[in-house]
């Protein structure tokens, strides 16, 4: 079948192991009756299909793409994992959105939600001042964190700082890698803020009594 210039057959099953974009589970996605197609353009022959979640709870529909040179490229997009036990709902939602933006390429988007997170953070800890950099000088008698940390969060609310407004220019770009290692930062933050006790508890739990 020719369709504008390009051939188009039914294609052969192609297998998708990958990360779901909505539970997150990693594994072999069920295929769809005759959903698969091999596309043959600009020299290079392209599987697409549609496939389902194996998680029997989720089944999210998920669209494939895979030139047969390159990498699998799925739709939704695949976003940064992270764990929201013990987070405060409103943080949650925040760091939330920052992947989704992300994950979509919404670099600018995604910045200035990690420098909300750091906000909502601030907030919720009790720390007041004007400005986000005297809020995170405030957490400071707020919470206990490694030094490395703290620069980390004056670094994030700089980074935050050169997507909001255009006279700011700590950062040469706001892309893909910059928001990356800023969300990376932020889970370790979050690690330290609100997740520790909890891990450290369900360890003495293991404990011989």
């Amino acid at each position: 079948m020719y369709i504008k210039g390009h051939q188009i057959h039914k294609g052969g099953g192609f297998e998708v192991v990958t990360r779901c974009p909505n539970c997150g589970n990693i594994g072999t996605f069920d295929q769809l009756e005759s959903t698969d197609l091999s596309i043959y353009d600009e020299s290079l022959w392209h599987d697409v299909g549609l496939r389902f979640c194996p998680n029997r709870d989720c089944r999210a529909l998920l669209f494939f793409w895979k030139p047969h040179d390159g990498k699998l490229v799925t739709f939704p997009s695949l976003r940064i994992d992270f764990n929201p036990e013990n987070l405060p709902l409103k943080i949650i939602s925040s760091f939330n959105e920052s992947i989704i933006c992300h994950a979509e390429g919404c670099y600018t988007a995604a910045a200035i939600m990690v420098r909300r997170t750091l906000e909502e953070i601030c907030e919720n800890k009790g720390s007041k001042g004007n400005t986000l950099k005297q809020r995170i000088k405030g957490l400071r008698s707020k919470v206990v964190l490694p030094e490395e940390l703290f620069h980390a969060m004056d670094e994030l609310r700089l980074l935050g700082n050169d997507a909001a407004h255009i006279e700011s220019k700590e950062y040469e770009q706001i892309g893909k890698d910059e928001v990356a290692v800023a969300i990376e930062l932020t889970k370790e933050i979050f690690k330290s803020v609100y997740q520790m006790d909890n891990l450290l508890s369900k360890l003495k739990k293991l404990k011989k009594s």
